[in-house]
């Protein structure tokens, strides 16, 4: 049997979203990642501080750094307080 067939292959946008879904953090697992031409898992959604944009960020740069992905950080940000 074909190694491909024996063991099935996980798209790097749905590791990359799986690591956001397993986040204790409610905002990140709201968050959508897009694979798009060129190597490049956009991150799009919105979040309520800066703090959880750049916690999101990282967790797909983790996954991207070892599949030699770009992460484009389209999140926005939005104080519930202020808004």
């Amino acid at each position: 049997m074909p190694a491909d067939l024996a063991t099935p292959q996980v798209s790097v946008r749905h590791e990359a979203q799986s690591a956001l879904a397993a986040s204790p953090l409610y905002d990140l697992r709201e968050l959508k990642v897009e694979e798009t031409p060129g190597q490049r898992l956009v991150l799009q959604g919105v979040v309520h501080s800066f703090y959880h944009k750049q916690l999101a960020q990282e967790a797909l740069l983790a996954v991207a750094r070892p599949h030699a992905y770009h992460v484009v950080n389209d999140v926005e940000v939005i104080d519930a307080l202020t808004n």
